[in-house]
């Protein structure tokens, strides 16, 4: 069982291109996916559909949660997330702390 619920980056929120390919008969192919997969990702960011974070990533080697963030970062984030008596709701990311957006 995960850890985290709706925390991991998928192809309809976080876009990265993939590895391009080796020879130029592939290269067509690998720019229609590129621009789909860019694509996708752009109406999902517009729309701002948000999974809910219940928690954070654990790393394996410290066992601390995973925490990179970044100004105007914004999150969905479930009941007791971002401090122990928090509210579920929507919240950004202010140079060192999270604010929920009322």
């Amino acid at each position: 069982m995960s850890r985290t619920m709706g925390t991991r980056p998928n192809r309809q929120s976080q876009w990265t291109s993939d590895v391009p390919p080796e020879t130029p008969e592939e290269l067509p192919t690998w720019l229609a996916n590129q621009l789909n997969n860019l694509s996708t990702t752009l109406f999902n960011i517009n729309k701002l559909r948000l999974d809910r974070t219940y928690e954070w990533n654990i790393d394996a080697r410290t066992q601390k949660p995973v925490t990179h963030h970044r100004d105007g970062d914004i999150i969905l984030a479930g009941e007791g997330l971002i401090e122990e008596d928090s509210v579920a709701g929507l919240y950004y990311y202010d140079v060192d702390s999270w604010v929920l957006i009322k």
